[in-house]
């Protein structure tokens, strides 16, 4: 099973984004000054049913499923409704232990403490976590079992499986499967070719680079009063336009940049989500807020509290859908924070979040942009350093499959068996649903994958680029790193001077797959 099918818009999550995404019309709820309106008037969103049949759509914990299987559930119909949503929390928190309540009231007030460690107890976690490893034969570790065989001292080293035994507070058993699912989505984000190297800005493609480097999401240099780091997401049109791939492919980056520290591995991380200066536009991205949240359950950097700060009462049913998302462990630990600046900065204070370490100021305007990107560089540059070069394809063999445009890609031997894979398929592919015809795509990717072919672009002297869809063989734009490329390419051959290759990610294999089989029924049409 793979990550992307969760992307896919079938019929009913078509549907129930077009009414997400109608939310911008505020006349339906409006209340005097922007106040959230009362909690005892129904709310015309949407018509919500009973809490039941939503408690029964939520993950409620990390370790019920893949989390690419959590994804592909789809979004609860009631999710966007807080009443709704609301009531399922203070169900949940009834059943909570007296000490389970507690733990939470004090992880979300700052005050909480980290597992005492002892070798002792990490040697025995270790141990127990490698036996859980070997138990979870129900879940899908193909990706696991691959790293495994590639670099197997990767797959054990000790300090990574520490990182998530701390993730998941000791507990081998949800320690190891964040892990085998840690993974699966490293695998789909970043390909087979990186599964088992620690990812660098290197790694990244041009709208990669621009979502880490707008620095709208950010882990400060200063902590909480309970020593967490503090994870800083600002929500704006800028931020939200960013596509999901590049939004997934950042986070998982920054987690690993964040739980190289040893203190956030103990601790973990206190999130702000700040709303506040904007209201919600009419393309806010539920989608891609499902799947982050999938994914923030199974990187090793704990989330300790979520704190979502806004000024108007438009970002209550948002709220509601990310109370929705996340697992019963970070449900119960997220709060809100209603009012201009200057208050929500107060009640943050209540919450062991000292007022001065927010670089935003009263308009929402991030304050300290240059200095993050200062230390961006600086990782790089260390990056550069530790990490050696990716290897270069210089010589592609008869089964990869190649990028670009021109004679010499599209005579090239491995794109000629791709096409013919393709036309052997046509009718699977033209029968299938909407929402499956991904599936199709997906399986020839893993029939070149396993005749030991590669999907590769074009190589550009290690500088991220932008090159997927539009360096698909039925597309004529690209960006003028690309032509040069290309160019170059029509100039020299696949071999010639100044070429060489680099693997693509899974979906941008199977991007180029899909767009394969639009050009045979394009062409069949003529």
């Amino acid at each position: 099973m793979n990550y992307l099918p969760s992307l896919r818009k079938d019929a009913a999550k078509d549907s129930m984004l077009m009414m997400l995404m109608g939310m911008n019309n505020v006349t339906a709820f409006e209340t005097k000054n922007g106040a959230p309106p009362n909690p005892m008037e129904p709310t015309p969103l949407c018509q919500p049913s009973s809490s039941s049949s939503l408690s029964a759509s939520l993950p409620v914990t990390s370790s019920s499923s893949s989390w690419m299987m959590q994804a592909n559930n789809g979004i609860p119909q009631d999710a966007v409704d807080p009443k709704a949503v609301d009531s399922l929390i203070a169900k949940e928190m009834a059943v909570l232990t007296p000490k389970e309540r507690e733990q939470s009231y004090l992880d979300v007030h700052g005050i909480s403490e980290a597992v005492e460690e002892t070798p002792q107890l990490i040697e025995a976690s270790q141990q127990a976590m490698e036996l859980e490893i070997l138990r979870q034969q129900d879940h899908d570790r193909k990706a696991y079992d691959l790293a495994a065989f590639m670099n197997r001292s990767y797959v054990e080293d000790a300090k990574l499986r520490l990182c998530f035994l701390r993730a998941e507070m000791f507990d081998p058993k949800k320690a190891a499967l964040r892990y085998i699912q840690f993974f699966e989505a490293k695998l789909d984000l970043f390909g087979k070719d990186l599964l088992t190297m620690d990812i660098t800005q290197d790694d990244f493609e041009q709208e990669d680079m621009d979502a880490l480097y707008s620095g709208y999401a950010q882990f400060l240099p200063d902590r909480d009063c309970a020593g967490r780091a503090i994870n800083l997401w600002i929500s704006n049109s800028t931020h939200e336009s960013s596509s999901t791939k590049a939004m997934l492919r950042r986070e998982f980056y920054r987690a690993m940049i964040a739980c190289q520290d040893e203190q956030t591995q103990k601790h973990g991380c206190v999130t702000i989500c700040y709303f506040l200066g904007h209201g919600q536009g009419p393309k806010y991205r539920f989608d891609h807020r499902w799947t982050l949240s999938k994914l923030s359950e199974i990187l090793p950097v704990r989330v300790a509290a979520i704190h979502l700060c806004y000024d108007n009462r438009i970002w209550m049913p948002v709220h509601a859908f990310m109370k929705a998302s996340l697992n019963l462990f970070t449900r119960i630990r997220l709060r809100t924070h209603y009012g201009p600046h200057e208050d929500c900065l107060a009640s943050l204070q209540g919450h062991g979040i000292p007022p001065g370490v927010l670089p935003v100021n009263a308009g929402g305007v991030l304050q300290n942009a240059e200095a993050y990107k200062t230390f961006l560089e600086q990782e790089r540059k260390k990056e550069r350093l530790s990490n050696p070069p990716r290897v270069r394809i210089m010589v592609p063999s008869p089964n990869d499959v190649l990028f670009g445009k021109g004679t010499p890609v599209q005579n090239h031997v491995g794109n000629k068996k791709l096409r013919r894979l393709v036309m052997d398929c046509q009718k699977s592919y033209e029968k299938a649903e909407k929402g499956t015809k991904i599936l199709v795509a997906q399986e020839i990717v893993d029939i070149v994958l396993e005749s030991s072919g590669r999907f590769l672009r074009p190589a550009d002297n290690g500088m991220p680029s932008a090159f997927s869809e539009a360096s698909s063989d039925d597309n004529t734009n690209g960006n003028n790193n690309n032509n040069n490329n290309n160019n170059s390419i029509a100039n020299n051959g696949v071999t010639g001077y100044g070429c060489s290759w680099i693997n693509v990610d899974n979906e941008s294999a199977r991007t180029k797959v899909s767009a394969a089989f639009r050009t045979l029924r394009w062409k069949a049409k003529k």
